[in-house]
């Protein structure tokens, strides 16, 4: 490992190790969780393995980045003299690297131990062919020993893949494009029919009605169970229904059964088969509210969940169902006012989803919509050189053949200075108050953000291979702005043309942005901001960074480990649990767990019954005369719901006053920046090592 230090091209070698470490570690914890979930109750000291591992494996991608950004840079002059330690000591960093490589082997020891002994108590078993797991058996790659200079560098097949939504490691353009193009969303297994399942497994017939199969723990929340036994709680008339269910029900439902299963489900709950002549009062009462709750599940449905394009197919069972209703006054007509409204595609009645918080959300959302507007001040005269400046851009002929060649133009300096076409002056980007950057940061990531619909962020839309789908077209324009953001971060600091002071004025006004995104609680702005400068071609600049003052390191400090990833991104999931509105979260760490949600928990999962009675999670069977069957794992889809539902009740329009002119001059810069890096992904490294070849 001590190479490093005197052999620059070594960099590289760490790169790719470290990310067939991190797959590695990814197959086997999906390994660890396919055993983990046959074995109940799960191991306590298996499940802290896992999650220690998880947590691992995060700071091994940060060790890896910090050793490649501490490197001695190899030039056309030749090696750099290793001047911070001795000849053939390893670095601080190259220390941590070691120590934490060595945990994640220990740790992963540790779990193929445990798994071991369960699998001598449990025995073998043959992992479905159709995968529940991730699939990282293509993904690794040789090992090419190429500098970071080299023209194979940038190659996105040669770069270190980042768990979805960390800090870019190679490049700052990178920043939310590796989360969702390193990720294949073929390794997710569809849904499989829970009979095929339960028969794979081996399970014997259940001696407990279909309805009755539910899967309930301590606390009363619904773990799993058949689709039956969850349209019985969806419907159940003895109790209230639990909102975070019902909402995270019709969020999901199509993931796990079809419209024409569900219809079916919910007309044979409806029609029972009873002899009302022997009921008595509270019977029959009891039997009212339970088709009066199917027939409003039906309501809802077609009111607030309706998906024409898919659901159409069971409206004509649903309308012919609602003609033969009789305990409940106009339920005909009803449906049919709904049947005709849903042709049009659109929502009848909006509803939120619910999730523990919500109503302390909507409180603070409400009492926020009453407050004073953020004013600007941005003078007129500068937005009319920023009108001009834009102007003068879009304009320019010049500057496009040159972003079209890939060679480096006028425009592209640090200081952004655009002289305008009549005489009026020059704007830079220094001219500029951070605040009033942040303000409109904030202003057009609000805008975006509160466009994004659930359905974006279910079954994995946002992934590469469904984009082609064109359903998460918002949250692939806010991936698309967090990078244009990132290359202008990059290019505006490491600009050729500029002194190492001028360097440091440009990294502390970014700083100043970045700290005032913070104080607008515009954490993704925030994060982007962030994670550029931390990138390996401007950590790098020691020169640099030497002479910023304490005040702006320290801030720089402070906001990095808010939103650094350590513990599962702990520091900054602490402050987003206070709830404060209004809030423009992290959108990445968001994917990440969606991911994380489906790619770690599987579709189905086991139901034990002993004595006619569903176990319940975590508990032991009292003897060994029991059966077992695969059934829905509906914790699967309400984590999702719940991770939705916290996205959906931060969509807060925040209240600031629109600079249009400095919008349109942010975003032609940040597109300027994009369009220009992404010619050569080697640009900005390339920059760097002229500017500071130490």
């Amino acid at each position: 490992m001590t190479v490093i230090e005197t052999d620059p091209t070594a960099c590289t070698q760490i790169l790719v190790n470290t990310r067939k470490s991190m797959l590695a570690c990814r197959e086997l914890l999906a390994t660890v969780e396919s055993i983990s979930s046959r074995s109940l109750p799960r191991n306590k000291d298996l499940e802290n393995c896992k999650d220690k591992l998880f947590s691992q494996i995060r700071n091994l991608v940060t060790a890896a980045r910090d050793v490649v950004a501490s490197t001695p840079i190899k030039t056309e002059e030749g090696p750099e003299e290793a001047t911070t330690t001795p000849e053939g000591t390893p670095s601080e960093q190259t220390k941590k690297l070691i120590d934490i490589a060595t945990d994640c082997a220990k740790i992963s020891g540790e779990c193929v131990v445990r798994c071991r002994h369960i699998l001598d108590k449990i025995g073998d078993f043959q992992l479905s062919n159709a995968r529940e797991y991730p699939d990282f058996s293509g993904g690794i790659i040789s090992v090419s020993l190429v500098s970071p200079s080299d023209s194979t560098f940038g190659d996105d097949k040669n770069q270190l893949p980042v768990i979805p939504s960390l800090s870019p490691i190679l490049g700052d353009d990178t920043y939310l494009k590796n989360n969702l193009e390193n990720f294949d969303d073929r390794r997710v297994h569809k849904s499989t029919s829970i009979s095929a399942l339960a028969e794979e497994d081996g399970s014997k017939d259940i001696d407990i009605p279909l309805e009755e199969q539910v899967i309930i723990d301590d606390i009363g929340r619904v773990r799993g169970g058949s689709l039956e036994g969850l349209v019985k709680v969806l419907t159940e008339e003895e109790v209230d229904q639990d909102p975070t269910f019902v909402s995270s029900f019709f969020l999901t439902f199509r993931q796990f059964t079809t419209p024409t299963e569900l219809a079916n489900a919910l007309i044979k709950r409806y029609n029972v088969e009873v002899d009302e002549t022997y009921m008595d009062s509270e019977d029959i009462e009891a039997l009212v509210s339970r088709r009066s709750k199917v027939f409003n599940v039906f309501k809802r449905w077609m009111e607030s969940h309706w998906k024409h394009s898919v659901d159409v197919v069971v409206l004509p069972q649903i309308v012919s169902f609602s003609n033969s209703i009789v305990d409940i006054p106009n339920a005909k007509v009803v449906i049919k006012d709904l049947a005709e409204k849903v042709q049009s595609g659109e929502v009848i009645v909006k509803r939120s989803i619910t999730i523990p918080e919500s109503n302390k959300l909507r409180m603070a959302a409400v009492a926020y919509s009453h407050t004073p507007i953020i004013g600007s001040t941005v003078s007129k005269h500068l937005q009319g050189l920023l009108a001009k400046a834009v102007e003068h851009m879009e304009a320019d002929e010049d500057d496009a053949k040159s972003l079209q060649s890939g060679s480096a133009s006028t425009w592209s300096t640090s200081l952004r200075m655009v002289k305008n076409n009549v005489g009026l002056g020059t704007v830079t980007f220094l001219d500029i108050e951070a605040a009033d950057i942040a303000r409109q940061l904030t202003v057009m990531d609000s805008q975006l953000f509160s466009k994004i619909k659930a359905e974006e962020l279910l079954d994995l839309n946002f992934s590469l291979k469904k984009r082609h789908l064109g359903i998460a077209v918002n949250v692939n324009e806010i991936t698309q702005r967090a990078n244009q953001l990132s290359s202008f971060v990059g290019d505006s600091i490491l600009s050729g043309d500029v002194q190492v002071k001028a360097r440091k004025n440009m990294i502390k006004q970014w700083i100043k942005v970045a700290e005032k995104c913070y104080e607008l609680r515009n954490f993704n702005s925030l994060m982007t901001i962030i994670s550029a400068l931390q990138s390996v071609n401007i950590a790098r600049l020691k020169k640099t960074w030497e002479i910023l003052s304490p005040r702006y390191l320290q801030t720089f400090l402070e906001l990095k480990t808010l939103m650094s990833m350590d513990k599962n991104y702990g520091n900054y999931r602490a402050v987003l649990r206070k709830n404060e509105i209004p809030t423009l979260p992290y959108l990445g760490l968001y994917l990440t767990d969606l991911t994380f949600v489906m790619e770690g928990n599987s579709t189905h999962r086991l139901m034990i019954v002993e004595d006619g009675k569903v176990i319940t999670p975590g508990k032991k069977p009292r003897g060994s005369a029991t059966t077992s069957k695969m059934v829905i794992n509906f914790d699967r889809h309400e984590r999702t719901a719940r991770i939705i539902g916290e996205v959906e009740s931060f969509q807060v329009p925040v209240r600031i006053g629109p600079v249009p002119e400095l919008q349109r001059w942010l975003l032609s810069e940040m597109n300027r920046s994009f369009l220009f890096v992404s010619k050569d992904h080697n640009t900005l490294w390339r920059r760097s090592c002229q500017l500071e070849p130490k």
